[in-house]
């Protein structure tokens, strides 16, 4: 059984959040996923961001229609690590290419605790229409909708 750890904020559950965490599930049985509490995502993001509640609902819908039989845990982080440095059964990692230094840096963690490094699987960011990478942003400022379609120019 292999399991596997992601992390973030997750604020307006778009397509590349969704491929992320499909890789996750398509990588492992057990999926760990850290969810950004309300304040530690307001230190990392600076702006407005989907209450911990919402964010955490939009996860649980997404894993029931996507996870099949596969068993995933959702919990509040405050930290980039949460328990990928120390819990020694978590096998491998999914990140974005955004996010791959943290991914050494918990495996650099890892080795100073003397458990083995995690297997890092790096997803290409997605992008929209418009070549720009979706991110919660733009969706927010409404100039692309959750699939990365233009909904109107940046100025």
């Amino acid at each position: 059984m292999v399991k596997v750890v992601l992390g973030g904020t997750f604020d307006i559950l778009h397509r590349g959040h969704k491929t992320l965490l499909k890789r996750a599930i398509a990588q492992g049985d057990e999926i760990l996923v850290g969810l950004a509490t309300d304040e530690f995502a307001q230190l990392r993001k600076g702006r407005r961001i989907s209450s911990y509640g919402e964010r955490l609902a939009a996860l649980r819908k997404f894993f029931e229609e996507n996870a099949g039989e596969k068993e995933y845990f959702i919990f509040p982080i405050d930290d980039p690590y949460g328990p990928a440095t120390s819990d020694g059964g978590i096998e491998a990692i999914v990140v974005s290419e955004e996010t791959f230094k943290v991914a050494e840096e918990i495996n650099r963690l890892r080795s100073e605790k003397g458990l083995t490094g995690l297997r890092v699987v790096v997803v290409e960011m997605v992008r929209g229409e418009d070549g720009r990478r979706i991110s919660a942003s733009w969706i927010r400022l409404g100039e692309m909708d959750e699939e990365g379609r233009v909904l109107q120019r940046g100025k």
